[in-house]
């Protein structure tokens, strides 16, 4: 345990978890998030000691904020007057040099699922928190419904701060707020540099990663810190996956001759090199042994998943190219049982690259993916039927099985699972997974597509039985829902889809279009590019000086006047804005004043 909680008073750390409580103390202390589970598992460990006769004292201690519903559950699981409570506002978390995360995964499903509003303060909160620890932000972008909820809740904050740093340089020149419903597509497609494929294979929480047995080759895991600290996760973190084993090769014979250098040298030169450099190259020696074996891991799980033809199928799928081929190999995807977050994620891509599926392709792959699928049973089928006297009812035809017949189990007086149990490759995900494509539906990653004759008659039938302003909010939704997939049109506009010649070098990658193999550059990356070009670099002036960077303010304003007209913030990117959702904004300190453009 860290020295300074022990000089707290601070005996002994627990992580919380459905047990009783093993500490002998007499006054617990909770520090969770403001999650209703964890709410819960702490009423369960007080009320476990109030039956046993146990007296202590219990404070929670909130991070980063405490919110209405957990004093509810409190009160409803009876412990509300037997604990004190507090904040504590850590919001930012740093995970690097230059990487700062609020680390708030619940955020993407409150918001934009179930559109909940709380965290949004907390965002506002940690925006004024960098603004005042790095000086006010040059430029700030955004462009979404919560980013510019999030920016007007900021501007509000600040103005009834008492912190005044204006005259202070700043140390950020740009601030882009981007909701994530502007940019599903790079979410999903798959990762292919290092650190993303560690991501994807063992998840990375707060910074650190947990290695298994089958990455240190031993019974035990070991938990590691991702950042520049490690000098051989730095130099391979952003390096493709095809590049990383010759850099882990040429990383250990450069090790070894370090080592190897101890054999000619005297006793001044060995204690030396004991006291200074055997330590760090022994740790360095360690990692470079635990990023081969998390290599090594990752390559046997992707081989299994037949990664090549997975990442052919999504490029078919970015360029608009070989659909019906996709569709196969998402349907061979389910029927391998691959896991189920992999084949939502290829169906969500189709999806949206795709502007939703075709009735008929969506009801046939929502189908394979729920239902448990009989239709392969071997020719031993009637034997099984005859043994086990179940009759078998139709329930539809599959489509892509060309004639197969869907068939469902009923009236079985035997299990037929006992007479011969059901393979798991005939089986599909499960129904339980049915609320899901609701949800996916909900928030437009697997949609259907729907005409705009039938979307215009639903808009107008609402309408008329609704109050206006409900109507227009309405209205606001089903637009949404029209022009949530655009992604041809605006591939096509921003250059997403690079067009160079020949093979795309990953060891030399001329775009940022490497992380995904050359074939696509992240979107928002891209919007953050061209909103930057020409007059996104007068923020830069305002970080770095006039001076050995850049020529005087003035001059160069002079010299490229015309071209800072032509993009202002937003200006000349309003097609995309538009297909993109709008509510776009831009507020600046070199801004002759503050542009926010109608959504």
């Amino acid at each position: 345990m860290h020295l300074s909680t022990q000089q707290h008073d601070v005996h002994k750390l627990y992580k919380l978890e459905k047990k009783p409580a093993r500490s002998s103390s007499d006054q617990l202390c909770f520090l969770l998030r403001p999650r209703l589970t964890s709410v819960r598992l702490v009423a369960e460990l007080i009320n476990a000691d109030k039956a046993a006769g146990r007296v202590r004292k219990y404070k929670i201690i909130f991070s980063p904020q405490k919110f209405y519903t957990c004093e509810l559950v409190l009160e409803e699981e009876g412990i509300y007057g037997d604990v004190t409570w507090d904040e504590w506002s850590f919001s930012l978390l740093p995970l690097d040099n230059d990487i700062i995360s609020m680390e708030l995964p619940e955020f993407f499903r409150d918001y934009f699922l179930e559109a909940d509003q709380r965290w949004i303060n907390t965002v506002a909160q940690s925006l004024q928190l960098m603004n005042s620890l790095f000086g006010p932000f040059t430029e700030t972008y955004g462009i979404g419904r919560c980013a510019k909820m999030v920016h007007e809740l900021w501007r509000d904050i600040a103005e009834e701060s008492e912190v005044d740093n204006m005259d202070r340089k700043p140390e950020i020149s740009h601030v882009f707020l981007i909701d994530r419903d502007v940019d599903y597509i790079t979410a999903l497609c798959s990762q292919v540099v290092y650190e993303g494929l560690v991501d994807d294979t063992f998840r990375i929480k707060c910074g650190s990663v947990d290695f298994g047995p089958d990455v240190t080759s031993s019974d035990r895991s070991i938990k590691v810190l991702l950042n520049s600290q490690d000098k051989v996760f730095s130099e391979i973190r952003n390096e493709h996956f095809s590049n990383v084993f010759g850099l882990l090769s040429q990383k250990a014979r450069n090790l070894q001759a370090q080592y190897d250098r101890r054999r000619g040298m005297d006793i001044k030169q060995m204690k030396n090199f004991v006291s200074q450099e055997l330590k760090g190259l022994k740790q360095e020696h360690r990692l470079l042994s635990l990023h081969i074996g998390a290599c090594e891991s990752i390559m046997k799980k992707k081989t299994k998943q037949d990664f090549q033809e997975l990442l052919k199928t999504e490029h078919a799928l970015l360029e608009g190219f070989d659909i019906r081929e996709s569709i196969s190999f998402i349907e061979e995807h389910i029927d391998r049982q691959v896991t189920p977050i992999e084949s939502l994620r290829i169906l969500c891509l189709l999806s949206i690259t795709e502007n939703g599926l075709s009735p008929k392709d969506y009801r046939s792959l929502k189908t394979q993916y729920l239902q448990v699928r009989l239709d392969v049973w071997p020719s031993s089928l009637p034997w099984v039927a005859e043994r086990s006297r179940v009759s078998f009812l139709e329930v539809q035809l599959c489509p892509p099985l060309q004639g197969f017949r869907l068939l469902s189990l009923c009236s079985a007086p035997v299990s037929c699972s006992a007479v011969m149990p059901i393979p798991a490759c005939w089986q599909s995900y499960g129904p339980e997974h049915l609320l899901t494509f609701h949800n996916l539906k909900h928030l437009g990653l697997l949609t259907e597509q729907v005409s705009g004759e039938t979307l215009a008659a639903m808009e107008n039938k609402v309408s008329k039985l609704v109050m206006d302003k409900a109507a227009e909010k309405l209205s606001d939704a089903f637009s949404s829902l029209a022009r949530k997939n655009n992604f041809r049109a605006i591939s096509k506009k921003l250059g997403l889809i690079p067009r160079g010649n020949g093979e795309y070098d990953l060891k030399v990658p001329r775009d940022m279009a490497y992380v995904f193999s050359g074939a696509y550059v992240p979107l928002s990356c891209k919007i953050m590019e061209q909103v930057l070009r020409v007059f996104g670099l007068l923020g830069l002036i305002g970080v770095f000086g006039e001076g050995s960077f850049f020529p005087p303010r003035q001059l160069w304003l002079d010299s490229t006047l015309s071209q800072v007209l032509e993009r202002r913030g937003w200006l000349g990117l309003e097609e995309v804005a538009r297909l993109l959702g709008g509510h776009e904004f831009v507020t600046g300190k070199w801004l002759v004043g503050p542009t926010v453009l109608p959504a």
